[in-house]
């Protein structure tokens, strides 16, 4: 489907147009087959792992543009998968998609990492919009690495003064009464 292919397709460093690549992370290999499949019909390119020691080798081995992943996993459970990655520092989109429904799974889970939590059953047009959003989104955290350990009060105020050096500087609450 070549309408398809143009919306899933990204543009890499050297501006060359590529397909999205999931990794799909589901022990039930009939649910497997159905999400792969259906993906793959709006053109993702898509891996699949069956468990999650799997899964953790895959994403430590392939560039990811986005994770779906079931948290009930045999060998490494979900959370772990999560907890991995973030620990390993990457920034790999993440969607959970289990029928663990509670609020507190859902804290755990996004707390371990995961950048959305879609609860079992769902409407697959669902999974596909939460996965664009997140491929949207990217995978490149806010600020870049280098420039994270300088962003604290002092970076800022310096910056700042070498701007508006002519500024009288004022509480808020004085700036607001002067208006």
């Amino acid at each position: 489907r070549a309408g398809a292919a143009a919306r899933t397709g990204r543009r890499d460093g050297s501006g060359i147009v590529r397909d999205v690549r999931l990794l799909l992370v589901e022990d039930e290999p009939a649910a497997a087959r159905v999400l792969a499949k259906g993906l793959r019909e709006h053109a993702y390119a898509v891996d699949v792992a069956a468990d999650g020691a799997a899964a953790i080798d895959q994403v430590d081995g392939t560039d990811y543009d986005a994770v779906i992943l079931d948290l009930m996993l045999p060998l490494v459970d979900g959370l772990a998968v999560c907890r991995h990655i973030r620990a390993a520092g990457g920034h790999v989109p993440i969607l959970v998609v289990t029928a663990r429904d509670g609020v507190d799974a859902r804290v755990e889970g996004l707390d371990a990492g995961a950048d959305d939590y879609l609860v079992k059953p769902f409407d697959f047009r669902e999974l596909l919009a939460r996965v664009r959003a997140l491929i949207r989104r990217g995978a490149q955290p806010v600020l870049p690495a280098a420039v994270r350990p300088q962003i604290g009060l002092a970076y800022l105020l310096a910056q700042a003064t070498d701007t508006i050096a002519d500024t009288e500087l004022m509480p808020v609450s004085q700036r607001l009464e002067a208006l």
